[in-house]
């Protein structure tokens, strides 16, 4: 069920006890919403460039500090020191890559740039890095843990989605939303902590996550839009935090094991915990 980048939509069957379908909703795919085809650059057959007086082999395609493409097949990798930003698909599908790590000077990673890096285990991200695109690590299903660093304001849509392996998350202070289907399908993430400034849960973000257990929710956070935590089999008790006004239709669609859900004087849609058996709502004001 997990997204690629050649499907407009994916479509969400519920089932309930014994099987029986409940319904089905769609998710948009945010990998169709933009263009992001590029222009492969050729070297000379054993060809090395200069870049602040370092010499770097033909495996790097680098223009004016953007790494445009990785040509290589190393495991480990240390981008070079000087590059700015890594580009569009850079390293997109490249199997042999288990360990990355960026320099000091990358400020952006550009969308699906390490896309189905399907043994991409390890990459260490620097403080300084400002963007992560759509896509940016979509499908790298051995990566096991992402600490995002504070220096990092926007996560696009289907960052990390399919990175069925991850299990730890740190997120950036500096955040002020969770995009569109950022962790969706993380199956193996058991524990998110939102941290506070976060405002927005959008779509999907954490659908699909079926170890994911707890999470808490900052002050801060004000809107949770449809599917955000559809099919979160595991999740048990959530608080919700006193700005939030509206539960959406489908947020918690599927989550069978809610059974007590603590909410301040929020309207809760009449499909919001669809399919959720064994559901307890709690309000604050009777507690």
């Amino acid at each position: 069920m997990a997204f690629d980048k050649d499907k407009a939509a994916i479509g969400v069957t519920l089932f309930g006890p014994m099987g029986v379908a409940l319904g089905e909703t769609t998710i948009r795919n945010p990998c169709k919403e933009t263009d992001t085809s590029y222009t492969t650059h050729t070297v000379r057959e054993n060809a090395n460039f200069e870049l602040n007086n370092r010499v770097y082999s033909k495996d790097f395609i680098i223009q004016s500090g953007i790494l445009k493409k990785y040509m290589g097949n190393s495991e480990v990798l240390q981008i070079p020191d000087g590059v700015i930003q890594i580009d569009d698909l850079a390293f997109d599908s490249c199997e042999s890559v288990k360990i990355i790590t960026l320099p000091s000077s990358v400020n952006s990673i550009g969308a699906y740039a390490f896309s189905d890096c399907i043994n991409l285990s390890d990459i260490s991200l620097n403080y300084g890095l400002t963007t992560i695109e759509q896509g940016a690590f979509l499908g790298c299903a051995n990566l096991k843990k992402v600490v995002i660093p504070d220096s990092v304001s926007s996560v696009g849509k289907a960052a990390f989605s399919g990175c069925t392996s991850l299990s730890a998350v740190h997120l950036s202070n500096s955040m002020f939303r969770l995009s569109h289907t950022t962790f969706y399908e993380c199956e193996s993430l058991k524990n998110i902590i939102i941290p506070y400034g976060i405002r927005h849960i959008c779509e999907a973000a954490f659908g699909g996550c079926h170890c994911l257990e707890t999470i808490s929710f900052p002050s801060s956070l004000s809107t949770i839009d449809k599917a955000a935590f559809i099919e979160c089999i595991s999740l048990r008790n959530i608080e919700m935090p006193p700005n939030i006004k509206k539960i959406e239709d489908m947020t918690f669609a599927g989550c069978d094991l809610i059974s007590a859900i603590v909410a301040r004087d929020c309207v809760i849609s009449e499909k919001a915990f669809w399919g959720c058996q064994r559901l307890t709502i709690y309000r604050r004001d009777t507690l």
